[in-house]
């Protein structure tokens, strides 16, 4: 018995597996079915080519030369048919495939006839009995070499223009293919009587698991890579296994001489210990050619995995997400880079730092309802867009589609999620390689630790953010409570000052107003009359002064929840803020609609509100007019511009809830389009000197609003002015409940 019915055998077992693997995958995908139907062709010749090998009689060698010629005459236009469609060339090429069928449908049927097989002979070369050749088998030997070469044509003039995995995919099955169709040619010899044995049909083995790899996996290594990996494996295991077994079948009369008849169990052991010393031994040699082949690739997985250890260290959040980015594009030479964070308030995925993205990217935000973040949170792993391409081909599906779609408007040449404990923190969008190479297993796996990492960096980064945003909050909290203390206490002892003049002021008016001045001189009337009304002018001034710190001494009192009418909030606003705004340089105007309903709310905070919103609006007046003095501003009706500010409060009804709407607007500088966004963001201000501003003001009065389960927004037009919008529940709705 040869070695020829064991690789026949092996071969159809592994094209068996192939195209059960392959249909299974997707029965839908035209790829998948044309790839299960070559596999079927294969098993065909392989199964009746290991009979063949066998047969011991004439009649058993030509009825499994007659069926394995069937399977062999449907492997080249199953194969071309296979290829067309893995390069999507089938609809332009259809012509040649229905040509390919017309010829081979009929030279198979033709296989049972001597025109094509005229009977066979035994053949020492492989000790059975080989078929000889009709007059229609060189048609076949031409179909045989005449559509495989038509495809290497084809898939070479694709080469130069593919990219990444479609280039590895094109030189894989090329490479496999040659070996392939050339082991499978080594048959033909002894049809037609010349002495060449078949050796070529070992290496169909090789090359059916080698043409599966690409079709059936897309994460496949790189073909120098492969290349290298099978040579090493080949030359080790011919040099481990193969001498010794050459030697024992040279001197098996030697050995059978000294080890007896069961020599042969004493080589099995042999083989079974020198297996394992082959398998170290491969190792070894293939780690050193991948470390020569993929120095610069391991590098940069290097630089990756010290970085991803070294973020966490990193608490600046602006800083580290720059970082991060800056590391991918620069250490892969990527041509973009993007990282997306989900936006609570916007409820959406939205960019954070970008590098290299063309400006139509710029602000691009994924929602969460989006097929690209349901297919990352079903399978928490890298999406790469030129695997979902490569899948389209064999199978069209609509969410496969919409993905690459979504993939595509975002130019993402992979998708790298992060989570921390099952929550889709955000994403990292990242392009092509700069140096064409695809995104190899190994790539993903150091890019999905890095990524991983960089999510708990992030989180991290955001708690101390966070920790710093509310020391910033507790710091003002005290410090208005410490001012609330000190004001009362000197409020107490102004006031007391204010009435002691007042009294002192008012009794030596009313004395001097008793005194008889009919004796005194005119000019000492008129002295005393001044000083009359000087005295009543001091005691109403300090009555004034007595009723401002009253105003004070109330907003300074620890607040509490309760039920109040908004009108109690614009008096005690109008009360305080005039000592801050000059009303008479600008037009103020309120107004409320009637019959607001009432609210619970904390009347000293929202007093707070209201009080900074409006000394705002001052400001960004004071600043419009000194922009317009400038000359750097210029107005159709600069000479007429005025101030205005306005509050207006209004009822509506939401999911028949009713709540009111506060909008206070101005005509001021008005807020520019970059820096909208960040007006709520902590210690952010647009005041040109930090004495006017600690950049805590807008955020405090969102945070306010929101404990009062509210709502604020915010819409500005740089020079025109802004307008702040609120969105507060009625106490007669359960509006609050929804909210919290």
């Amino acid at each position: 018995m040869t070695l020829y019915p064991v690789t026949a055998f092996l071969t159809a077992l592994l094209a068996f597996g192939i195209g059960v693997f392959s249909f299974l995958r997707n029965p839908r995908g035209d790829v998948n079915r044309r790839m299960g139907v070559l596999s079927l062709s294969v098993v065909f010749w392989s199964v009746f080519l290991g009979f063949m090998f066998l047969s011991k009689t004439a009649q058993a060698g030509l009825r499994a030369t007659r069926l394995l010629q069937v399977g062999a005459t449907f492997i080249p236009i199953t194969y071309f048919h296979a290829v067309l469609a893995l390069m999507g060339l089938k609809a332009q090429k259809r012509s040649w495939l229905i040509l390919g069928y017309l010829v081979t449908i009929p030279l198979a049927g033709l296989c049972f006839t001597p025109l094509y097989i005229r009977g066979v002979t035994y053949q020492s070369l492989t000790q059975c009995y080989y078929p000889v050749a009709g007059p229609l088998q060189p048609l076949y030997m031409f179909l045989f070499f005449l559509y495989p070469g038509i495809a290497w044509i084809w898939m070479s003039r694709l080469f130069p223009r593919a990219t990444g995995l479609r280039k590895n995919q094109i030189l894989y099955i090329l490479i496999a293919s040659v070996i392939g169709f050339i082991g499978g040619s080594s048959t033909f010899p002894l049809w037609h009587g010349i002495q060449i044995p078949p050796l070529g049909t070992h290496v169909v083995l090789l090359s059916t698991a080698i043409i599966a790899i690409p079709i059936l996996w897309y994460r496949f290594a790189e073909v120098t890579v492969a290349m290298a990996r099978t040579v090493v494996f080949l030359m080790v295991y011919a040099l481990v296994l193969g001498l010794p077994l050459l030697a024992a079948l040279s001197w098996q009369s030697q050995l059978e001489q000294s080890l007896g008849t069961r020599w042969w169990v004493w080589l099995w052991v042999l083989c079974a210990l020198l297996a394992g010393v082959a398998h170290s031994v491969n190792l070894y040699f293939q780690r050193l050619a991948e470390n020569r082949l993929l120095a610069q690739r391991r590098r940069y997985h290097e630089t990756l995995r010290r970085a991803s250890v070294g973020m966490t260290r990193i608490r600046a959040l602006p800083r580290l997400l720059k970082l991060i980015v800056c590391i991918l594009t620069r250490t892969m030479r990527l041509s973009h880079a993007s990282l997306y964070l989900f936006d609570p308030a916007q409820q959406r995925y939205v960019p954070m730092v970008s590098r290299g993205i063309e400006k139509h990217l710029v602000g691009v935000t994924v929602g969460p309802d989006q097929i690209l973040i349901r297919y990352l949170q079903d399978h928490k792993d890298a999406v790469v867009t030129e695997e979902i391409l490569l899948r389209l081909q064999q199978g069209s599906s609509a969410p496969l589609r919409d993905l690459a779609d979504e993939l595509r408007q975002l130019e993402a040449g992979c998708v790298i999620p992060s989570f921390v404990r099952d929550h889709l923190k955000g994403f990292v969008v990242i392009g092509d390689k700069r140096l064409d190479r695809v995104y190899t297993d190994e790539d993903l796996k150091v890019l999905m630790t890095l990524a991983n990492q960089a999510a708990l960096a992030i989180e991290n980064a955001e708690f101390y953010e966070a920790e710093k945003e509310r020391q910033a909050v507790m710091f003002h909290s005290a410090q208005l409570a410490s001012l609330g203390t000190l004001a009362a206490s000197m409020g107490h002892q102004i006031n007391n000052r204010f009435h002691a003049e007042c009294i002192v002021a008012g009794g030596h008016r009313a004395f001097l107003k008793s005194v008889d001045l009919k004796s005194v001189s005119a000019p000492v009337q008129e002295a005393i009359q001044k000083t009359i009304v000087g005295l009543e002018k001091i005691e109403k001034d300090a009555i004034r002064g007595g009723d401002v710190v009253k105003t004070f001494l109330n907003f300074a009192k620890p607040g509490k929840m309760e039920r109040l009418d908004f009108g109690e909030i614009v008096r005690l606003t109008t009360e305080l803020v005039q000592y801050r705004v000059k009303f008479e340089e600008i037009d103020f105007e309120w107004a409320l609609e009637e019959s607001l309903p009432l609210m619970e709310a904390n009347k000293n905070q929202l007093t707070e509100v209201f009080y900074n919103l409006i000394a705002n609006s001052y400001d960004a007046i004071k600043n419009k007019e000194g922009v317009i003095q400038k000359g750097e501003l210029t107005l159709p009706t600069a000479h007429d511009y005025k101030g205005k500010v306005s509050l207006r409060v209004t009822c509506f009804t939401k999911n028949s809830n009713h709540w009111l709407k506060i909008v206070v607007q101005d005509n001021g500088i008005g807020v520019r389009p970059e820096d909208l966004p960040k007006l709520f963001v902590p210690f952010f201000t647009t005041k040109a000197s930090s004495q006017k501003g600690t950049g805590l003001g807008l955020y405090i009065i969102k945070k306010i609003i929101e404990s009062h389960w509210g709502e604020i927004e915010v819409s500005s037009v740089y020079a025109e002015g802004t307008s702040f919008t609120i969105r507060l529940p009625g106490v007669s709705s359960q509006a609050r409940k929804e909210a919290s």
